[in-house]
């Protein structure tokens, strides 16, 4: 049955190259709305683009870490689509690192860029977007059960995806008397591509023993999907969801349990 209210929206899709983001690009797709998919790989963008093949589909390359990048991607889809309403502030880096005290400022601030300041950016251009348009629209971004909890090594991480949550009841507060909603999906362990490149560099039994723990640590005791993810981000960009705003939803195999 298809979810109401996303037949003949637009929605702006950030990271949407591959992952969650893809995923949620194809759903949105089956569910009859249009989409702009950001990414600022290009290759990647262009093969997403080809395999999805639907002439509801814009790919954009942009970085969403900058004002020029968001103002880019934007302009873009509005210029294909005229319109916009729904966005999934998505996009997001991960680097397996060293501890705090070892961490330098620059790959922190590569974390925080993309992972804090491009969702901020992104939810602040689609506020103004709909403000001029006189419309309302539905918002969801992406944090990570490491938003809630903490990991060694992960630190730059973890702040990262914490802001996001802190943005996201902000925004809640502030934009819902106006009818905007907008919610958080946090991530556990999925299959991702981006999963796979922290793998990158570690040993056999490095690798091993990061399975094991992953699933010791997951209740139900296996890496989700990313089609899994994606069926709660569209729900919550669904009219199904339009009492929902300012939510903190895990999908994480109840590994924040």
């Amino acid at each position: 049955m298809a979810l109401a209210g996303l037949d003949g929206r637009t929605v702006v899709v950030t990271g949407g190259a591959s992952g969650i983001g893809r995923a949620v690009c194809e759903r949105l797709l089956a569910e009859g709305a249009s989409v702009a998919l950001v990414d600022r790989n290009e290759d990647a963008a262009r093969a997403a683009r080809d395999e999805l093949a639907s002439d509801r589909l814009l790919a954009v390359v942009a970085d969403v870490s900058t004002e020029d990048g968001t103002e880019h991607y934007y302009a873009a889809a509005i210029e294909r689509f005229g319109r916009l309403d729904g966005l999934f502030a998505n996009a997001g880096i991960a680097e397996p690192g060293p501890t705090v005290a070892e961490t330098d400022v620059e790959a922190f601030d590569r974390i925080m860029a993309v992972n804090a300041k491009g969702v901020f950016l992104a939810v602040r251009r689609h506020l103004r977007q709909l403000a001029e348009q006189g419309t309302t629209g539905a918002m969801v971004t992406t944090s990570s059960v490491l938003g809630i909890k903490g990991m060694a090594g992960s630190g730059s991480y973890c702040m990262s995806k914490a802001a996001v949550l802190g943005l996201t009841r902000t925004v809640a507060i502030e934009a819902g008397p106006a009818g905007h909603r907008i919610n958080a999906v946090l991530p556990g362990p999925i299959a991702t591509p981006m999963a796979d490149r922290i793998m990158d560099g570690l040993s056999d039994e490095e690798r091993a023993n990061h399975a094991r723990h992953m699933l010791d640590i997951v209740p139900l005791a296996r890496w989700g999907e990313a089609r899994e993810v994606a069926s709660l981000v569209v729900w919550l960009l669904s009219d199904e969801s339009s009492y929902v705003t300012g939510g903190i939803f895990s999908a994480d195999g109840g590994q924040a349990a």
